[in-house]
């Protein structure tokens, strides 16, 4: 159980850290235009 809900947060931690890094590119790329 502990093992799923370390797996859980990993899973959660990976997905939002891609979505904050998509998000910092997109905003880079508005402010260079």
């Amino acid at each position: 159980e502990n093992a799923l809900k370390v797996g859980n947060s990993n899973a959660i931690t990976s997905s939002f850290g891609q979505l904050k890094q998509s998000c910092s590119q997109c905003h880079s790329s508005y402010r260079d235009q």
